[in-house]
C-alpha cells in the first residue's frame, strides 16, 4: 500500500519538482547511514540521494506522457496498472546498471518476509517481485477511486479480478517451489560476528586488537563445540591485524621501488624470496591459531565427553576477509578472500569484483594528481577479475564481499560465467562484509533483505558473516534460519541444506527486466525528443503566439 500515494499523485497536477524533493529526502533519510564511513562520503550521500530522487520523477512524467491528461483520475484500467509497473521496473533495471548500479530498496525488497510471493524471484529476479507490487497497489488504487457508475463498477471488477488472478498464480509457483525436495547438507559452517567499531584513519594497534577478539572468539567457539567444525567464515577484513597476503602471479615483475639492503634493485629470484617469505609469516600466523583451537579444545573436555565429539582435535578450515597484494606484472591492491586449509595454508583466494564507488574506487584516482592527494590511503583498489569457488569439506564455496550481495547482478554473473565455462555451480554462498561503516543504520537492513531476495534468485543459501552487521543463515528460499541480533559478539554454526536447482534467473539472466529497461529506456528518449522540438516550434514563433491553442 506505500506506494498508492505516489500513484496518487500522477493523476494530480502537483510538479514533478515536488515529487523529487519528496524523493530525494527519501533517499536521504533511507541512506544516511553511509555518510558515517567518511567525512568525504558526506557529498556523495547528498549526490547519491539527489540522483535516486530522478527516478519516482521520470517514471510518473512517462506515465503522465502515456496516459494523456484526459484520462486523469487515471489508474482505471488493468491496461494502465501494468504499464506503471512495466515503467518502474524498467526504471529500477536502468538503476541496477547504470554507473556501477545500485539494488538497494527495490519495490520487491518490501515483500522479503513473505517466503510464497518473493519465489518468482528465481525466474524474474527482484524485477519480478517489484512489478507485483507495483501492479497490485495501481489496481487497488483503481478499485478505491472509482466513481460509482456502470461502467465503473465494470472496471472495479476487473482489476479485482487482475489482482486475484496474478496473486493466484505466484501464490502458486511459490507454493510449488517451496514444497521441492532438497537434501539436507553436512558441512558445518562458524560464522563469527562482532561489532568492532572501524575507523577510516589507520591505527595498526586498533587492527590487531580487532583481530585478536576475532580470533579468541574463534578459538573459544571451536574448543566448546560438541560438533565438527569444518569451515570458521570470518568478517571482510577482520583477519588482517596488519597483515596482508602476498600473491605471487606467474608473470611476476620487479617493481621499481624495490630496492635490497645494498642499494641495488632486487632480482625477480630475489623478489621472491622475499614475497614468500612474508607468505611464510601470514600462513604460520594461521597455523598457530588452528594450533590453539586444538589445544584449547582437547583440555575442556573430560573422556567421557571427548567420546561424543567427532574429532576433539580437529582443525577447522577458514574463509577469512584481508587485503591481498598481488604482485604480477605490476602491483595490485585488492580486498580478498581467502580459503585457508586446515593445515594453515592459503589455498586459494578471491579478490572483490564489485568495488564501492566512493568508498573504494573513485575515478580518475590514480591518473588525477589533485584526486589522488584528496583521497586517503586505503582507497583507490583494483577490481577483481575472475569468479573463484572454494571447496570446503564436502561442500562448494562461492565467495563475495561486502556489498556485492547487494547489488543483485553481481552474483548472478558470477554463477552465469560459472555455467558458461561449464564449471559446478556452488552449494553456498558466503559472504564476508563489514557493515561497521554504518553504525547501526538501516543500511544494514537493506543489505540483508538484499541478500535474502538473492538467495532465491539464485536459488543458493547465503552465508553472512558480518562484522556490525546481518551476520545471517539465510536458505535458498530467502528464508531467515537465524540471524544475529544487536550489536553484541556471537557466533552462528549453519548446516545449510543442498539445493541442486539451477534457476531461469541465474541460466538465462533478467530477459524481462532488460526488456522493459531498454524499453524505458527508448521511451525516455523520445520523450525528451518531443519536449526538445516543441520547445523549438515555441521559441520560433512570433510573440503573442505561444499561447494559442
Amino acid at each position: 500500500m506505500a506506494w498508492i500515494p505516489l500513484l496518487l499523485c500522477v493523476g494530480s497536477t502537483l510538479r514533478l519538482r515536488w515529487i523529487w524533493i519528496a524523493a530525494t529526502a527519501y533517499w536521504l533519510l533511507s541512506l544516511q547511514g553511509l555518510r558515517h564511513a567518511h567525512p568525504l562520503m558526506f557529498l556523495p550521500w547528498l549526490a547519491l540521494s539527489a540522483y535516486l530522487g530522478i527516478y519516482p520523477v521520470v517514471w510518473m512524467g512517462l506515465l503522465r506522457w502515456l496516459t494523456g491528461r484526459e484520462s486523469r483520475p487515471w489508474l482505471g484500467s488493468i491496461q494502465q496498472g501494468l504499464v506503471a509497473a512495466c515503467l518502474w521496473v524498467g526504471l529500477e533495471w536502468i538503476r541496477n546498471h547504470f554507473a556501477t548500479g545500485i539494488s538497494v530498496l527495490m519495490a520487491g525488497h518490501a515483500l522479503g518476509e513473505v517466503p510464497i510471493l518473493v519465489q518468482i524471484a528465481d525466474v524474474f529476479g527482484t524485477y519480478g517481485v517489484s512489478f507485483l507490487v507495483i501492479a497490485t497497489n495501481a489496481w487497488l488504487l483503481g478499485i478505491g477511486i472509482a466513481p460509482r457508475t456502470a461502467n465503473s463498477r465494470r472496471r472495479m471488477l476487473a482489476n479485482a479480478f487482475a489482482i486475484l488472478l496474478l496473486l493466484s498464480c505466484v501464490m502458486a509457483y511459490g507454493h510449488h517451489r517451496l514444497q521441492e525436495p532438497i537434501a539436507p547438507g553436512r558441512t558445518r559452517f562458524l560464522l563469527l560476528g562482532r561489532d568492532e567499531q572501524t575507523e577510516y584513519a589507520p591505527d595498526l594497534k586498533r587492527d590487531q586488537r580487532i583481530f585478536e577478539a576475532y580470533r579468541d572468539q574463534m578459538v573459544r567457539a571451536c574448543a566448546s563445540s560438541q560438533e565438527t567444525i569444518d569451515a570458521v567464515v570470518w568478517p571482510e577484513s577482520m583477519f588482517g591485524g596488519g597483515n596482508i597476503w602476498y600473491s605471487i602471479e606467474e608473470n611476476l615483475q620487479v617493481p621499481p621501488e624495490a630496492i635490497g639492503p645494498d642499494g641495488r634493485p632486487l632480482t625477480k629470484e630475489q623478489m621472491q624470496r622475499v614475497l614468500q617469505a612474508e607468505q611464510f609469516l601470514f600462513e604460520n600466523r594461521s597455523r598457530s591459531i588452528l594450533a590453539e583451537c586444538q589445544q584449547k579444545g582437547s583440555g575442556l573436555f573430560n573422556e567421557q565427553e571427548s567420546k561424543k565429539r567427532p574429532d576433539p582435535f580437529f582443525s577447522p578450515a577458514m574463509i577469512v576477509g584481508c587485503g591481498v597484494l598481488s604482485y604480477g606484472d605490476r602491483v595490485r591492491q585488492h580486498s580478498g578472500v581467502l580459503s585457508i586449509d586446515q593445515e594453515g595454508r592459503v589455498a586459494d583466494w578471491y579478490a572483490k569484483t564489485h568495488l564501492v564507488l566512493f568508498g573504494e574506487t573513485v575515478p580518475l584516482v590514480k591518473s588525477v594528481p589533485i584526486i589522488r592527494d584528496m583521497i586517503p590511503p586505503g582507497f583507490g583498489l583494483d577490481h577483481g577479475t575472475q569468479v573463484k569457488t572454494f571447496q570446503v569439506g564436502t561442500s562448494l564455496v562461492l565467495p563475495n564481499l561486502c556489498i556485492e550481495t547487494a547489488v543483485e547482478r553481481t552474483v548472478m554473473n558470477q554463477m552465469r560465467t560459472l555455467l558458461k565455462r561449464e564449471s559446478p555451480l556452488p552449494d553456498v554462498v558466503v559472504s564476508l562484509t563489514n557493515d561497521a561503516w554504518f553504525d547501526h543504520s538501516a543500511v544494514v537492513d537493506h543489505h540483508l533483505r538484499c541478500a535474502q531476495l538473492v538467495a532465491v534468485a539464485s536459488r543458493r543459501p547465503i552465508l553472512s558473516s558480518a562484522n556490525g552487521g546481518p551476520t545471517a543463515w539465510i536458505d535458498s528460499a530467502g528464508r531467515i534460519v537465524t540471524r544475529l541480533d544487536g550489536p553484541t559478539a556471537g557466533e552462528i554454526v549453519a548446516v545449510p541444506d543442498i539445493d541442486p536447482r539451477a534457476s531461469f534467473y541465474v541460466r538465462r539472466g533478467a530477459v524481462f527486466a532488460g526488456i522493459l529497461g531498454w524499453g524505458t529506456a527508448g521511451l525516455i528518449v523520445l520523450e525528451l525528443g518531443q519536449r526538445f522540438r516543441l520547445n523549438r516550434l515555441l521559441r520560433r514563433s512570433p510573440p503573442g503566439t505561444q499561447n494559442v491553442p
